[in-house]
């Protein structure tokens, strides 16, 4: 879940930013009138940043209340589990070809392959909050940490 407050945070910051840029080039364009030339880099810029900022906002913010009252979406069936090492290393609970993200420090256990999951999660984010897997369907609970 911090992923998911820190993907949030960083949105919102850059929207932020991205206005407060964009209103000190309008009102000095406005205070200097028609001798102003508005600076190309930093108006297309600001302009990235409001599209890139709202775009991540857009996605993570239509969870914000599921997450403040902890009310995850429940799902279960046959996955395939993937695992991203690196920098932003996570793991990846495949189902088809919908994939939710957790963090790979909370389950370090895990290999890669197929199994039968039950995971909560937040479907506008894709975020995961709780994963358990299984052998098989009815099958032995596999340990994850």
């Amino acid at each position: 879940m911090a992923r998911y407050y820190a993907m949030l945070l960083i949105s919102l910051f850059i929207l932020l930013i991205s206005v407060v840029s964009l209103w000190f080039i309008f009102t000095e364009k406005w205070k200097r009138g028609r001798r102003y030339k508005i600076p190309f880099k930093q108006t297309a810029g600001s302009l990235f940043g409001l599209l890139a900022g709202g775009l991540l906002f857009t996605i993570f913010v239509p969870d914000l209340p599921d997450v403040i009252h902890h009310r995850p979406t429940y799902y279960e069936g046959m996955c395939e589990i993937d695992k991203e090492t690196g920098k932003h290393a996570h793991l990846e609970a495949w189902f088809g070809d919908h994939a939710i993200w957790f963090d790979i420090y909370e389950y370090d256990k895990v290999r890669e392959g197929q199994y039968y999951c039950k995971v909560k999660y937040y479907p506008h984010s894709d975020e995961g909050e709780s994963l358990r897997l299984y052998t098989s369907k009815g099958g032995k609970e596999i340990e994850t940490n």
